[in-house]
């Protein structure tokens, strides 16, 4: 559009809709460079000022993100890192859309390549394909004799970035594979993806979940057994997954996460998400948050799987009573002793810690994984 005028009417599409998610944009003296993402996978396209459009090649396959480009200088820089290696630099040659690598920092004292990662699409009951990433080490079969750890989230169109955790690669070292369930209620396929997955459609979000374990366990590349399943802050997801299914799980982890939908608007970060989730204020609304109601979900009797219940005492987000009374219920409810496990760490609060904290809680959790599933 022409700015000096502010005449939306007169405007020329030069990037239709596609489709791919458009996440950012950043201006270089040679174009506009339009970071998106298409089923997870990331991408970096060139819009000429003449309008042309064209796509810069990249090396690797991954995520890309840090895209910083200047008016007086072609091509942008950026990085980019995968599930199982760490970030590298790279800059764009505006000529021919070509990258150039840069190394700034001391590559990984670990070798990276005897990891892989596998990307299929899972079937749902609705017909709708949600896309997997599967790691593992290469000279691992999956063959439902290894534990298997899906992680989902699936809230407020966020997208579950490829990205690259050292952490994880300790639980791949040791013979576990963990698989990236890109769940209905996130943004990677765009704010349609997102739509179908919140208030009276948030079911889809836990269901994606549990078809996606249940079309591993036909591939043969999952049992239930040595299947867990993990969840964080306000996803839902395994909340609901394990109540509905709790015989598909072997172990669940859930980490300051939404148990107890109706109590949430009470709180003071629930206002904020009645967008997301709804309001018990109108009936329809109220409804909605009563199917995604974890807590209120809990059947007394019934062998729900061995889950870890984690929070910060600081957490204004989710507040730890949430993770506190689900833990309570099913303890309570549950015929497999002790119900649940509740890890509360009083120096932190939603995701914020220290690294030593940090890495404690995954040695915890990988733990408690390898302890159910083995």
């Amino acid at each position: 559009m022409d700015a000096s005028t502010g005449d939306f009417t007169n405007g020329t599409v030069v990037l239709p809709v596609g489709e791919g998610v458009i996440d950012t944009m950043e201006v270089a003296r040679d174009g506009v460079y339009v970071h998106d993402l298409t089923k997870g996978l990331d991408g970096l396209r060139r819009v000429s000022f003449d309008g042309k459009i064209e796509r810069v090649q990249l090396q690797k396959s991954g995520a890309v993100w840090n895209v910083f480009a200047t008016q007086d200088e072609d091509g942008p820089w950026f990085q980019m890192d995968d599930l199982i290696w760490p970030g590298v630099t790279y800059k764009v040659n505006a000529t021919d859309l070509t990258t150039k690598q840069f190394v700034f920092a001391k590559p990984p004292s670990f070798d990276v390549a005897t990891f892989k990662t596998t990307r299929i699409d899972a079937p749902t009951r609705d017909g709708v394909r949600v896309p997997l990433e599967i790691l593992h080490r290469k000279d691992i079969k999956l063959n439902r004799r290894n534990p298997l750890l899906i992680v989902a989230y699936g809230s407020y169109g966020a997208i579950l970035d490829p990205g690259f955790s050292a952490s994880n690669l300790a639980f791949l070292e040791v013979g576990g594979a963990i698989v990236y369930a890109h769940v209905r209620g996130g943004g990677e396929l765009g704010e349609a993806w997102h739509v179908t997955g919140k208030k009276a459609t948030k079911p889809n979000t836990w269901r994606d979940a549990i078809d996606s374990a249940e079309h591993l366990i036909k591939l043969g590349w999952a049992a239930k057994k040595y299947l867990a399943l993990w969840g964080t802050s306000g996803g839902i997801v395994v909340g609901r997954a394990i109540t509905e299914r709790p015989d598909l799980f072997a172990a669940a982890i859930g980490e300051v996460g939404l148990f107890n939908t109706l109590r949430f608007e009470l709180t003071a970060n629930g206002p904020g998400s009645d967008a997301e989730f709804g309001t018990v204020k109108k009936e329809d609304k109220f409804n909605a948050l009563q199917k995604m109601d974890a807590y209120h979900s809990v059947k007394d009797g019934t062998r729900y799987p061995a889950i870890l219940l984690i929070t910060g005492a600081n957490d204004l987000r989710v507040e730890p009573w949430q993770i506190g009374k689900f833990a309570a219920r099913l303890q309570a409810a549950s015929t497999n002793v002790p119900g649940a496990l509740l890890r509360v760490d009083y120096e932190t609060g939603h995701f914020a810690t220290s690294r030593k904290n940090g890495m404690a809680k995954m040695a915890d959790i990988f733990s408690f994984i390898f302890a159910h599933t083995t």
